[in-house]
């Protein structure tokens, strides 16, 4: 049997969705082993798997390594863009060190990569072996057609203007990332990656197989690449059950809510969390509340609210009416894949792309952080709680992505890339 070696960052949107694939993978006779950073080890070791920490205290948290050289705040600034790739690049050079000490005595047959962890590319490429990208964010992928993401969360192309605009932001991406090459070339060079590849393809992605966990009819339409594999979406947690008294409250109410901006700190998520749970409480709504562990809400003293500090949503959604949610890909996968409307308020990164698309499925409503102030936040739960169309459209979307079966389809699709 071959081994096989997962390179993900320690973030649980980006991590968990790999663990049932690894854990198959080694059912069926597999070596399977990770590397990430130190703040995930445990985690893996209870899920059965093998795992060891790299980069020590400069890779441990996913704010590490989104935001090494400034504020937990996302920003459209090419300097600080360039700032941080640099320092990121820097970090892959020293991590791709201690990586390569490790499979001095363990060479892996295959690496398996998440998109966000060009670690793993440089680490296949320099040693020639074969390897595949996870993705939990296929729109990331270079393409020529379809709408960029990253520019605020645009909206499907309706006319001329919007083809324009479309073609515009593609512009946009393709100069950044030009830039990037010829501003950054020492590094791509000593790290075996190449941006663009001659053919027009992305080389941050493998160009033996792409697993896209994500379900392809929330996607506007794009040229994708032929390797491309839609896995679907995978929604695993080692989250403890939910406590059954927290389920008697939920079903004590007329109406339930399950709030969430993820594990990740961000600046508004605090202040955010609190005044929707204030208007929540105030509108009669039984809701379960997580801080995800990034922030503190346990003096949260409100009649309708619960706080847990983690959750898995596959244990909360089907005893919810709707969601409040940030957007992450995760959450809002999990949300419609379970047929319930939301409403997102997005930070950044491809948040508020996931939330257009929802909104563009008419399964929720999308509120921006500038707006999300009490009043607005009720004029939009009023809406998404009285207007039966949005619950009619996530249960629709429901029905039509059930046809996945993400792990036995990403087993297969890697199975057929080891060595005979």
């Amino acid at each position: 049997m071959a081994k096989i070696l997962f390179t993900v960052i320690p973030a649980a949107g980006h991590m968990n969705p790999t663990v049932p694939i690894a854990q198959a993978l080694q059912a069926r006779g597999h070596a399977v082993r990770y590397i990430t950073g130190l703040s995930k080890i445990a985690m893996l070791e209870r899920a059965g798997l093998t795992a060891q920490p790299i980069l020590r205290g400069r890779a441990d948290t996913p704010e590490q390594i989104s935001h090494p050289v400034g504020a937990q705040v996302d920003t459209y600034n090419p300097l600080k863009i360039f700032t941080e790739i640099r320092y990121f690049l820097n970090l892959i050079r020293v991590g791709l060190q201690e990586m390569e000490r490790i499979i001095a005595d363990w060479r892996p047959d295959l690496v398996s990569t998440d998109f966000s962890t060009p670690i793993g590319i440089a680490l296949a490429n320099r040693n020639k072996l074969p390897w595949v990208t996870t993705t939990t964010v296929p729109s990331c992928i270079r393409t020529h057609i379809g709408t960029p993401i990253f520019l605020g969360g645009l909206s499907r192309p309706r006319h001329l203007g919007h083809t324009l605009r479309d073609w515009g932001g593609r512009q946009l991406h393709e100069l950044l990332r030009v830039s990037l090459i010829v501003l950054l070339r020492r590094y791509w060079q000593e790290l075996g990656i190449h941006l663009n590849l001659p053919n027009g393809g992305d080389g941050l992605y493998s160009p033996h197989a792409i697993l896209a966990l994500a379900p392809k009819e929330l996607e506007y339409p794009r040229d994708w690449p032929a390797q491309l594999h839609w896995i679907g979406h995978l929604d695993w947690s080692d989250a403890a059950p939910l406590d059954p008294a927290l389920l008697d409250f939920l079903a004590a109410g007329p109406l339930r809510a399950f709030v969430t901006f993820g594990s990740e700190q961000f600046v508004a998520k605090a202040p955010l969390l609190r005044q929707i749970a204030h208007t929540l409480n105030a509108l009669n709504i039984r809701t379960l509340l997580t801080g995800g562990g990034a922030v503190d809400l346990s003096d949260l003293q409100l009649p309708n609210v619960r706080v847990v500090n983690y959750a898995s949503y596959a244990s909360i959604l089907p005893h919810v009416d709707f969601v409040v949610h940030h957007g992450g890909a995760g959450i809002t996968y999990s949300t419609i894949g379970a047929g319930k409307p939301a409403l997102i308020i997005p930070d950044g990164k491809d948040q508020p792309d996931n939330a257009q698309k929802v909104v563009e499925m008419g399964a929720g409503l999308r509120l921006s952080q500038r707006r999300a102030n009490a009043t607005q936040v009720q004029a939009a739960l009023q809406r998404l709680l009285h207007q039966p169309a949005f619950a009619t459209q996530a249960q629709q979307f429901a029905r039509t992505s059930a046809h996945y079966r993400p792990v036995e389809s990403a087993v297969h699709v890697i199975e057929k890339l080891l060595p005979a």
